[in-house]
């Protein structure tokens, strides 16, 4: 990687709250992106879980 930290905002966003006290720090991330989930593993996040998001709109019930 040419000598350069993959993602160097998230290492030292991550460095920093574990040097704050933070004993666990959570990243989410599109998990259709393969490259930018390879460049988060090499720097030490791995995954957890999976999550979905869901927005059920309320809608107007129908005159009837």
């Amino acid at each position: 990687m040419g000598g350069r930290p993959p993602c160097p905002q998230s290492a030292e966003v991550s460095r920093a709250a574990l040097a704050a006290g933070a004993t666990e720090v959570a990243l989410f991330t599109n998990a259709a992106n393969p490259t930018s989930n390879v460049l988060y593993q090499c720097i030490g996040y791995r995954l957890v879980s999976d999550w979905a998001t869901y927005d059920f709109a309320s809608a107007e019930p129908e005159a009837g």
